[in-house]
């Protein structure tokens, strides 16, 4: 007789103790078409039918309510969770056990055949098939499983990693990403360098892990990003770059503006970069979205009569030339700080416009940019401006000061052209470039320094200063254009610089100087270039004297003429009657 080890029959003995930790359920009829409802009795549950009948003996700690659901094959299967001994377990409808009694917690979701279970404190998924060979599709590896809200799916977590398997279990995603959450129609995966991207729930990258956040936009209709340099941009849904990360805070899709009370506006077809979805009034105030956040207004607003002011959302990147032109009713737009290349005409024909902020980082002020702007009465400059551009200031009829601690360089053409009652100049002691009308018919301008980098006064650049009292000239000043100073009726007195040579047709015309010295380095006079009615007395080169009437046309002053140089016969008034004989004379002819 063998004789059995008693260490053997303790061992055998636990094995048998735990596998009837769990109770043995036991189908009472065998009727499986019978519906039936979990009750109690003696503090133990089972199923009985609708007369109150046990169908399943009543051995369990707890039941839940039978669930239907769709075996591979097509056929319904029915089970419910039961639990026993502390565990749970999933119990077929004939009362045999689908899943014994081991598990800590099984969460159902009754869309799908699927459920997350815990065992032991770790995560899988079990699938309700009775036709499976092995209903944990993922074994309990795992210290978290999630579900998807918004699609099917299961977020596989390690502890220290996230994947993703589909609604059927196949892992799609591997456990390689430190986060993987839900984002829209996407998975936003993080990187362990903590960096983010985007993933298809096919596992396709739609956006490369390299941003410090991604988030959706407003109505899900795109995604903002943060790169790792703390700079925003834009991106479609379907990962193509609407504006690269450059902007100093998240970009929206929203443009306000405000009308003329009952004002009625319309904007033409496409007029906008990107469609608008909404358009929405709210008394004289209008707000417009558009599917992406617009990078620029594509000249919308142009012509627009109605418009009395308009606010900026930041994304928008440039400006177009001429983009509110003859926005008769604008009066104010807060122009972007991050946007230092201005365009032309911006607000050209802008008669209503008060108001504008230029932005710290502007180099120059474009040409024709603030033209006609007949409402402006002051501005003030950037300390970085340092150019004017052609007409950028012409037409402001009631701009009286400009103000700036800026080193300006050049003046264009017509810069301030008829501005009527400009008083006060910004510091031009740098300045290297004067255009022609630059100050024309500005009537209240009382003085003005020549600066010593301006060699010459172009055409007209003073002509009409009706008000001009005072100029001082440049060391270097060699020429003196066409027309300069005419019709500077105030002004009585000058003093020309020995440097000067040309002095060109009418250059003085009409002016109120009394008293003219031309030095000897003067070559050329133009036609009318001294025609000043008020003229008393002149001194220049006799080398002139054969052309007074040339150069002082109407005007009769007493003239000395310098030099020993006399002519043999009277010369005509133009400079080539002049005999060969004499001096070189250079003067302007005039035309026919």
């Amino acid at each position: 007789m063998h004789r059995i080890p008693a260490a053997f029959l303790i061992a055998l003995t636990c094995v048998c103790a735990r596998a009837q930790d769990f109770a043995r359920p036991k189908q009472l009829t065998k009727d499986l078409d019978v519906s039936v409802v979990p009750q109690m009795r003696k503090d133990k549950w089972g199923y009985a039918n609708d007369k109150g009948k046990f169908v399943i003996k009543p051995v369990f700690d707890a039941a839940e309510e039978f669930k239907t659901y769709q075996s591979s094959d097509g056929a319904p299967f029915e089970c419910a969770l039961v639990k026993s001994g502390g565990k749970w377990g999933v119990l077929r409808r004939d009362a045999t056990y689908y899943v014994e009694p081991v598990l800590d917690t099984v969460l159902l979701r009754h869309d799908n055949d699927f459920a997350i279970f815990v065992k032991n404190g770790r995560y899988g998924l079990l699938r309700f098939d009775d036709m499976s060979f092995d209903p944990f599709v993922i074994p309990a590896v795992y210290a978290r499983i999630d579900t998807l809200t918004q699609y099917g799916g299961y977020f596989l977590r390690s502890a220290t990693h996230s994947g993703y398997c589909d609604e059927f279990g196949r892992t799609v995603v591997k456990v390689t990403y430190r986060k993987l959450e839900e984002s829209g129609q996407f998975l936003k995966a993080t990187s362990d360098a903590g960096l983010c991207g985007l993933l298809s729930l096919s596992n396709e990258e739609i956006l490369p892990t390299k941003f410090r956040s991604i988030e959706e936009g407003p109505d899900n209709r795109y995604l903002v990003v943060e790169s790792s340099d703390g700079r925003y941009g834009c991106y479609s849904n379907t990962g193509e770059e609407v504006i690269p990360p450059m902007l100093e805070s998240p970009p929206v899709n929203e443009l306000k503006f405000k009308a003329l009370p009952g004002a009625r506006v319309e904007f033409r077809q496409n007029a906008f970069p990107h469609e608008f979805y909404s358009f929405e009034k709210h008394g004289d105030e209008y707000l417009l979205r558009f599917v992406l956040p617009i990078t620029s207004l594509g000249c919308a607003f142009a012509g627009h009569t109605e418009i009395v002011s308009v606010t900026l959302p930041d994304c928008i990147m440039q400006y177009n030339p001429f983009e509110f032109k003859n926005c008769t009713s604008l009066m104010s737009v807060g122009l972007l700080p991050g946007i230092t290349d201005l365009p032309e005409g911006m607000f050209s024909g802008c008669i209503s416009l008060i108001d504008v902020d230029l932005p710290e980082g502007v180099r120059r002020i474009p040409d024709r940019f603030f033209e006609n702007c007949e409402s402006l009465e002051q501005v003030q400059l950037p300390s970085g401006v340092n150019a004017v551009g052609a007409g950028a200031f012409r037409g402001c009829s009631y701009l009286e000061e400009i103000h700036t601690r800026a080193l300006i360089y050049e003046l264009g053409e017509d810069s301030f052209r008829d501005c009527l009652r400009l008083s006060t100049l910004p510091r031009l002691t740098e300045l290297r470039s004067l255009g022609a009308r630059a100050f024309m018919n500005c009537t209240l301008l009382e003085k003005f320094d020549v600066p010593e980098g301006i060699t010459a006064i172009a055409p007209d650049t003073f002509r009409g200063c009706d008000n001009l009292e005072e100029i001082s000239f440049s060391r270097n000043l060699s020429t003196i254009g066409e027309g300069a100073f005419k019709g500077c009726y105030m002004l009585r007195s000058i003093e020309l610089p020995e440097s000067l040579v040309n002095l060109e047709k009418m250059a003085l015309c009409n002016t109120g100087l009394t008293e003219v010295y031309l030095t000897d380095s003067v070559q050329v006079i133009g036609e009318r270039a001294l025609e000043i009615i008020s003229l008393q007395s002149a001194s220049l080169d006799s080398k002139f004297k054969s052309a007074a009437k040339f150069i002082f046309g109407s005007a009769f002053p007493e003239i000395t003429w310098r030099s020993d140089y006399e002519p043999e016969a009277e010369p005509e008034l133009l400079p080539e009657a002049v005999p060969e004989a004499e001096p070189e004379i250079d003067l302007e002819i005039p035309e026919e």
